[in-house]
C-alpha cells in the first residue's frame, strides 16, 4: 500500500517509513517474490514500484519493463507519456512537500524543460500551486517551489493553529497597563 500511495521509493525510504516489527529487508524481499513489488532503475538509482503501476513508470519515463513480468501489466495502456509524467509528480507532490523544479527532474530522471511542461499543466488543473514558499539559503538564486493543493492547505491550517496558540488573553490588571502606557 505504500508503494502505491507515495510512488517509487527506494530500500532506505521504505526503512525511514516503515514502523512494523518485521525486519524490512524481510517484507521487501517477500513482497518480491510474491511478485507483488518490482525494482525499476529510476534516475540512476534501483527503486521498488508495486506491480500495479510498472506500465505507468515505463510509459512515463521511457524504461523498460523488468524480465519475466506477466503481460497483462503492460497491455492496453493508452495514456499519453506526458499525461505518465503528470500523474507521477502529481502523486509525488502529495506525499512529498514542496519541491522544486530542479528536485523533481532529479527525482524522475526528466529534463527540466519536460519537468516544468508537466508542473505547468498540473497547476493550470489546479492541483499543484507554485511560488517561493520555502526560504532559500544564503548564496543561493530563489527557486519556485511547488506544492500539491491539499498539503497546501493543511500546512495553512497547521501554522494558523500554531499561531492561535501563541496568542492568549491576559488579565484585566495587564491589559489596562498596556492601555495606559499605549
Amino acid at each position: 500500500d505504500m508503494l502505491r500511495q507515495l510512488g517509487d521509493l527506494s530500500s532506505e525510504e521504505i526503512a525511514q517509513r516503515y514502523s512494523g516489527e518485521s525486519a524490512v529487508a524481510e517484507i521487501i524481499d517477500d513482497l518480491h517474490r510474491q511478485r507483488k513489488i518490482v525494482t525499476l532503475k529510476i534516475a540512476k538509482q534501483e527503486r521498488w514500484v508495486a506491480v500495479e503501476d510498472v506500465a505507468l513508470y515505463c510509459h512515463a519515463l521511457g524504461l523498460q519493463p523488468p524480465s519475466g513480468l506477466a503481460r497483462s501489466w503492460l497491455d492496453g495502456f493508452e495514456q499519453s507519456s506526458a499525461h505518465c509524467i503528470e500523474q507521477l509528480l502529481w502523486r509525488y507532490l502529495r506525499s512529498h512537500r514542496c519541491q522544486t523544479e530542479r528536485q523533481v527532474a532529479s527525482r524522475f530522471g526528466l529534463a527540466q524543460r519536460e519537468t516544468l511542461a508537466a508542473l505547468k499543466s498540473l497547476e493550470d488543473k489546479r492541483k499543484i500551486e507554485s511560488g517561493h514558499l520555502q526560504p532559500t539559503p544564503a548564496g543561493r538564486k530563489a527557486e519556485l517551489d511547488w506544492c500539491e493543493v491539499e498539503f497546501l492547505k493543511r500546512w495553512k491550517q497547521r501554522t494558523l493553529a500554531k499561531l492561535r496558540g501563541q496568542v492568549a488573553p491576559v488579565g484585566n490588571q495587564v491589559f489596562a497597563e498596556f492601555l495606559w502606557s499605549w
